[in-house]
């Protein structure tokens, strides 16, 4: 039996939702969660997702990419608000996607000496990230060479940073790099002077 119109759209929602809300669950590990079609037909909000689905043309990959990149940024009112923003963050989250390393040794560039501490508190790159100036995939990147998001995470447990910290972390399977131009980056890096020399 074919899906209704907006069942495909709430499924979709509703995992990647889940996944970076909730500690205990993976999407990557424990897939798409089916739903009673009836269940979703009943839901008052089922024409938030039919008109979801048509806006992505039925395309599974872009409704799934979309949630994805604006709750990465921590903007879970999507899509039941539905603006050129959250298109636009789609967008230029493809972008990052497909020049990632670019993106990094950017960012990477606005790093001072020190920058990446193991307390968020004393750290640069804390701030930076927090204020959007240092991308997510950035973060996975550097975390998966220095390793401060559980310590991060620990010391910011039911703060009001807490909830960043956790999406960064939950995003760490959807960052694909190659890790030898990293190094590479990562070798050729000089950090800013303290003074910003």
């Amino acid at each position: 039996m074919p899906k209704a119109l907006g069942v495909t759209g709430y499924e979709i929602w509703r995992m990647v939702r889940v996944h970076f809300k909730n500690n205990a669950y993976d999407l990557h590990k424990y897939g798409l969660k089916k739903v009673a079609q009836d269940d979703i037909l009943n839901n008052p909000k089922i024409g938030v997702f039919q008109k979801f689905e048509k806006q992505f043309n039925f395309i599974e990959l872009d409704m799934f990419q979309s949630l994805v990149a604006n709750y990465v940024l921590g903007d879970f009112s999507y899509p039941f608000e539905f603006t050129h923003e959250h298109r636009d963050v789609w967008l230029d989250w493809l972008k990052r996607k497909q020049a990632i390393t670019q993106v990094f040794s950017d960012d990477l560039n606005k790093l001072e000496l020190g920058a990446i501490q193991q307390d968020p508190y004393k750290s640069q790159l804390f701030k930076l990230a927090i204020s959007g100036q240092v991308s997510p995939e950035s973060i996975v990147i550097l975390d998966d060479c220095f390793r401060f998001l559980e310590p991060w995470g620990l010391i910011l447990e039911n703060s009001l940073h807490d909830e960043p910290v956790r999406i960064w972390t939950k995003y760490r399977n959807f960052v694909k790099y190659d890790p030898q131009k990293i190094r590479r980056v990562i070798k050729s890096w000089k950090p800013q002077s303290l003074n910003g020399d």
